[in-house]
């Protein structure tokens, strides 16, 4: 392992034989600016918490990343790791200037994967399958979500993303609530997987929404409303309260009628 110093302290890390890295490395080290670790499979948990100094890391074989990876970094543009496949809790939670994604095998996330991204502006996870809670909430310049592998997502997925306009997951089939709350220029949402809806599922989104595509969705209630929208299927299953509150521009639901 070689290791830098200036004025008594590591500022750059780079091996190219360690395969794990444990808990804790780093954790509170404020003045570390690069990491390569050309070989490693497993980072721990709190991996540099604190450090809001670190330029890049170069990880080319991790495929797992615990909880709390660099949370309190905010230097770094891009998060790019091409063999991940499962990433923690708060895996760069406040780092508000991430400005590209590059994450073609990960699979799962936890908790505030990619939340708060002010800078983001698109999101491509070819393989991406599982999201945990505020996956992208507070992201407000996303437009463009290609979630193709999607199937589950936690509570507040894309809550106050208000710049999609269009959202298509076509494998999607558990959301949470909040999922599109406070989205008010969304007009046109294709879930043809999806068969049950929470609660306030798209609360707020008032304005722009024209045209829902939910052809495996049993029946839902809007009861603020107080208006139903059927379709035609053997089962039932209710939406959530208040899942469509507010949505009074939606004038298209293909498969579906109104009472």
């Amino acid at each position: 392992m070689k290791i830098e110093l200036k004025g008594g302290v590591v500022t750059s890390i780079t091996d190219n034989s360690v395969k794990e890295v444990k808990d804790n490395f780093m954790r509170n080290n404020m003045d570390l600016k690069d990491i390569t670790l050309d070989n490693v499979e497993t980072i721990g948990d709190f991996f540099v918490l604190t450090n809001d100094s670190l330029n890049s890391v170069t990880f080319p074989k991790v495929k797992k990343i615990g909880k709390n990876f660099l949370t309190w970094n905010r230097k770094m543009e891009v998060a790019s790791f091409a063999n991940l496949e499962e990433a923690g809790d708060n895996f760069l939670k406040f780092n508000r200037i991430i400005i590209e994604v590059d994450l073609p095998k990960l699979k799962n996330a936890g908790n505030y994967f990619l939340n708060c991204k002010y800078e983001l502006t698109s999101i491509f996870l070819p393989s991406f399958e599982v999201a945990g809670e505020s996956f992208m909430s507070n992201c407000f310049r996303l437009s463009e979500v290609d979630l193709p592998k999607l199937t589950s997502i936690g509570d507040s997925a894309f809550k106050c993303c208000n710049k999609i306009r269009n959202l298509c997951l076509p494998e999607l089939t558990k959301a949470a609530s909040f999922f599109l709350t406070g989205n008010s220029v969304i007009e046109e949402i294709s879930l043809p997987k999806l068969e049950l809806m929470p609660n306030y599922f798209m609360e707020d989104a008032t304005v722009d929404l024209k045209k829902i595509n939910l052809p495996m969705l049993k029946e839902v209630k809007v009861i603020q409303h107080s208006k139903i929208i059927k379709g035609w299927v053997r089962e039932q299953v209710e939406a959530g309260t208040l899942a469509f509150s507010d949505c009074s521009g939606v004038s298209q639901f293909p498969y579906w009628f109104r009472d």
